[in-house]
Parts: structure tokens; C-alpha cells; sequence
């Protein structure tokens, strides 16, 4: 999976999609740097027009979300500040924030920041606004 997700990345045939499972086989293999650089790679590759089908949600998810799991792991505040940003971003592009947010408050993964402030900002915002409106 590893070696075809490369190519075509190396290629030019890489979606949204390819990078997003490349980034969950490296996070799966413990490698959440690696996982965080990938994300970033397709980012890049989607504002220079190298990928069409720019999913950025799914881009922002994973990469805030794999953050978050580094700032578990005892890294510094910035991983948190890092992942809030992405959060934020991926609220930015998702179609349906409410129940985005809902699932995000489930999500294992993000557990690590889930009494934080500013998580419960990001995330509860969208559930608090929406269900006004």
C-alpha cells in the first residue's frame, strides 16, 4: 500500500484520498511525524494545483487530529496550538460542522484535548452556533 500510494504520488495521479490513507498507514506504524509531513505534502500539492479533487477537510482532520496524538505523547504546547488551528480549518471546509462535531467529541484520538479550552471552543462552537440557527 506504502509502495502504490508513493508512486502515484511520485507520478502525479495522487488524490485527496492517497494522502490521507498514506498519512493513516504511518500513523498506524507509530510514525505520526511522518503521517503530519505527508498531510502537509498534499496540502502543498492541492494549493499549487497538483491534485483536483481538494478534499481539505479530510486533510485538516488527519493532520490536527495526528497532533493532537503527538501532544498526548508529551510534546510541546505548539502541537496543541497546531492541532486547534487544523480543527479550526477542517470546520472551514466540512459540509456538515454539527455532526463533524459530534463525532470529533467521540473520537479516541482527540480524547488527549478534550478537557482543553480551547477544543471544547473549537468543537462546541459549532455545535452551540448550528443548533441556534
Amino acid at each position: 500500500a506504502i509502495k502504490d500510494a508513493e508512486m502515484q504520488i511520485k507520478d502525479g495521479d495522487a488524490n485527496s484520498a492517497t494522502w490521507v490513507d498514506l498519512a493513516r498507514v504511518y500513523r498506524w506504524d507509530d510514525k505520526l511525524e511522518k503521517a503530519i509531513v505527508t498531510l502537509d505534502d498534499g496540502l502543498k500539492a492541492i494549493e499549487v494545483g497538483h491534485v483536483d479533487d481538494a478534499n481539505l477537510a479530510a486533510l485538516y482532520y488527519n493532520r490536527g487530529c495526528y497532533r493532537a496524538l503527538l501532544f498526548t505523547e508529551g510534546t510541546s504546547e505548539i502541537e496543541k496550538k497546531k492541532s486547534l488551528e487544523d480543527l479550526e480549518r477542517f470546520f472551514e471546509h466540512t459540509e456538515d460542522p454539527v455532526h463533524e462535531a459530534k463525532i470529533i467529541f467521540e473520537d479516541e484520538d482527540w480524547k488527549a484535548l478534550a478537557d482543553d479550552s480551547g477544543f471544547q471552543e473549537v468543537v462546541g462552537n459549532r455545535l452551540f452556533f448550528h443548533m441556534k440557527t
